[in-house]
Formats: structure tokens, sequence, C-alpha cells
């Protein structure tokens, strides 16, 4: 079959090709490997070069017929490690109706964390991202049969545009994942617990389960409504608890990568298929351009979260202590516990914040200030969700 190809930017555009001819329409830096997968899986479908001013060609994606959600992984081989971190972000992205989800990669709108002017929102994550579609609360139209995009190299500690040197062009490879999802029937998140520290109250001296299993409930209880169940596994505790502080960067995930990496190691299969929370003692995290971290309840790296390349930290997490001196219980109740728990999970699941100017503030149309998604949660009176938030959420391809 003949390739139906123009130039747009930087790159060739495969234009609604079949699938099986992307390997004799590949442009030079797009190194097809197979056709877009769906019913649930994900399949690699192009390994990507990037030109002097840190951005790829355009790779096209075709969304099978019947499927609700276009979800994309994209990762840095692992030589990227040698030279890093670098960060990645998903740009020029246009649907096959002509509507421009993404701005292209020199506009502003796509630096920072995420890009806060978009139709859909991506997020720029280290070494290792995912990106769902439609992620702004509405169904896809039927007419959008696929999608264009490319994907930017970003300065890890700006989240700015980033020029590779020949020497980093000439070992970089992003490889693009992409798996097509019809809806079911199934609306459920399953959950792994790791408790790398245990849960009590600030005005309790011993600690249970029960008061876990109580906060979790609560938890729970937040999505009940959005139509979404929260699964939670057996917690499973770490053999020599944590003490010392987790700290997470936005511009560094060593900490976050090896804490992940102990708690795959003690949650085994039970974790895989959901996502997973992990309870750390005290809980600092640093922004972008910060001078020192400061304290949070809860941190999730990657908005959304999931199906992260091997070696990168994919979780939930929220602290049970206090960060002054040796920790000592933090939560007053169960209750707040598990709204910060459902908070989180709802940026894992691709929800941002309602309120912040950094970036991270919603785009959904139909929120308002009583909300989960708010950045301080136990601040609300009525921390609901919107029909909007629970359709983001719903087409997460974690949810079945």
């Amino acid at each position: 079959m003949p390739c139906d190809v123009r130039f747009r930017g930087r790159g060739w555009a495969l234009l609604l090709a079949a699938p099986s001819a992307l390997a004799a329409c590949a442009p030079p830096g797009v190194q097809p490997t197979s056709e877009p997968a769906s019913g649930g899986a994900f399949a690699p479908l192009a390994e990507l070069r990037f030109d002097a001013d840190g951005e790829s060609d355009t790779f096209q994606v075709v969304r099978p017929p019947g499927t609700d959600t276009l979800a994309l992984r994209v990762r840095l081989g692992t030589e990227a490690a040698l030279g890093g971190p670098y960060c990645l972000q998903l740009v020029d992205v246009v649907a096959s109706n002509g509507a421009r989800w993404v701005s292209d990669g020199a506009s502003p709108d796509t630096w920072g964390l995420a890009c806060h002017d978009c139709a859909q929102r991506v997020f720029s994550a280290i070494g290792a991202g995912l990106y769902v579609f439609p992620n702004d609360g509405v169904d896809l139209p039927a007419e959008v049969t696929g999608l264009d995009a490319r994907v930017a190299l970003r300065d890890c500690a700006t989240r700015t545009p980033l020029a590779p040197s020949e020497a980093e062009r000439a070992r970089l490879r992003a490889t693009v994942e992409v798996g097509a999802f019809a809806l079911g029937a199934g609306r459920t998140l399953a959950v792994s617990v790791y408790v790398a520290a245990p849960l009590a109250l600030a005005d309790a001296t011993s600690l249970g389960g029960a008061l876990l299993d109580e906060g979790l409930a609560a938890a729970a209880s937040h999505w009940a409504p959005a139509g979404l169940a929260l699964r939670f596994h057996e917690p499973v505790l770490a053999e020599v608890p944590r003490t010392t502080p987790a700290d997470v960067g936005a511009a560094d995930s060593g900490a976050l990568d090896a804490l992940a990496g102990e708690a795959s190691l003690a949650l085994g299969e039970t974790a895989a298929g959901g996502a997973t929370l992990i309870l750390v003692p005290c809980l600092r995290a640093k922004s972008l351009l910060a001078d020192a971290p400061s304290e949070v309840d809860g941190h999730t790296p990657r908005i959304p979260g999931g199906f992260a390349a091997d070696g990168y930290g994919d979780a939930v997490l929220v602290r049970t202590g206090t960060c002054a001196g040796p920790p000592q219980p933090y939560w007053l109740s169960p209750a707040a516990f598990g709204r910060v728990v459902a908070h989180e999970l709802g940026h894992y699941l691709g929800l941002y914040h309602i309120d912040t100017p950094d970036g991270l503030d919603l785009h959904l149309p139909d929120v308002s200030w009583d909300n989960l998604m708010h950045h301080i949660p136990s601040s609300v009176v009525d921390p609901g969700l919107t029909a909007r938030q629970a359709h983001v959420a719903l087409h997460h391809p974690l949810v079945r």
C-alpha cells in the first residue's frame, strides 16, 4: 500500500496509512516496530531519534474501530541513564480530524510540568511517561481515527526545551508503545499497598492494621460516587520499617526509583496490573526551581501514573509521620489519611489540581473549589468529583 506522507515542521507525518505499511512509510528518525494493539495490550510502535532542537520526527497512531481510549507509553533507552536524567514531553499532537490537542514543542504552553493551555493535558516526566487520550472529560469523536505526535526532550531542572549535543543525539532513543482500549463493564482499580512505615494516629500510642483498613476504606468512599471501585490488596509490611525521610523531586527521581523498586520486590505479582501505594514515615518534595524541599502529605511523580518503564519509580507516596526529629504519628484520623490517599490516586488516574498556578491546575470546566483535587484536600468541606473528572479517571488503562 502506498504511503500518504507530507512534511510538517521538523518531520514527516504518516497520514492515515495502514499500520502494516508503517515500515515502508517511515521517515528518517522513526523506526516502526509493529502495528498498534487493541483490546488492552501495549505494542511497540516506533523508535525515535532526536534532532538538534531535541525533538523527534512525527509519528502516527491509528485508532482501531470500537475503541474509546488511546494510550501512549514513551520511554528513553537504557543508555540515556549515562548522561541523564532526561525528561520527555509529548508535543504537536494533532488528531486526524484536524483538532490540535497539544501545542508544538516551541510553544511555552508545553514548557513546565504540564501543558497548561492545551486541549488535552500532557505531563513532562523523567525518563518515561504515559499519555492517555481523551483526558478532557469528553468522549473521543467518532471521526477521530488516530493522531500525529512528536516527542521532545526537556531539561528536568526547568522543564524547558533541551538541545542535545551530537554525542547525546547519537545515543538517545525514545521508544513509543501504543494501546487502544474499549471501556468495559468493570470500573475497578486494584491498588497494592507497601507499608514502609506503619500508620498510627497522632493521639495514639499503639499501631494497628485496623487503622490502615479504616483509612483505605475512607479513600474508597471518595471514589465510589464517581463509579470507580478501589480494591486494595492486603498490605505488605517492610521487613525493616523505614525511619528516614523519603525525598522526592521534580528534577531527580533516584530516591523514588529506589523506593519503588524495593516495594516492587516486596509486593511481587500483586503489584502487576494496578497502582502501588507506598507509606513512608516522612515525605519531602522539591518542586521545580525550589531551593529546598518542603514537607508534603502525598506525592505522585507522573500524571497519569502506571505502566512505567523498568527502573523508573511508579507509585503513590503518602506519609505516616512528621519530619521534625524522629518520625511521630501525623494523622489525626483515618478519614484524613484516606482523603489524601484518594487525592493522590486522582493524580495517578490523570487528574490535576483545580487551583494552583504552577501548570497543574485542572483543565476541566465543570469543577468547583469544593473538590477532592483541591491542592489541600483537608481544607475542603465536601471533597467530591465531577462528571468530567470521573470520565478522565475511568478511561485510565488500569481501570478494568
